[in-house]
């Protein structure tokens, strides 16, 4: 029913190059993991950073890591945030088909 965004950070020194990772898991209407799920999950970001990279942790993938989009794997991917050194809030949006979307802000400072 869901995607669920999850940080390792939720603040960062305003400097370039600092990467954040955000773990994408996809949730049934009472937010209970799904680990069969392999829906695709589109990201967009605003504010001060780029997606450098995604990724699912299958090995058989042929999907680029350095796109906007991945497939879930087992129920997870990720998402990998670099800021470009000027301070604000980075927000990283994870949508998906049918799946209510999930947002992460990280605050740079």
């Amino acid at each position: 029913a869901g995607i669920i965004a999850d940080a390792d950070r939720k603040n960062v020194v305003a400097k370039e190059n600092q990467l954040i990772y955000v773990t994408i898991s996809v949730v049934d209407g009472n937010n209970n993991f799904c680990p069969l799920d392999a829906n695709q999950i589109n990201f967009r970001i605003e504010g001060p950073g780029i997606i450098k990279a995604v990724g699912n942790g299958d090995a058989t993938s042929m999907e680029s890591f350095s796109g906007t989009k991945m497939k879930a794997f087992y129920g997870k991917c990720l998402a990998i945030i670099e800021t470009n050194g000027t301070a604000g809030t980075i927000k990283l949006i994870a949508e998906s088909d049918g799946l209510s979307t999930a947002e992460v802000k990280i605050e740079v400072k």
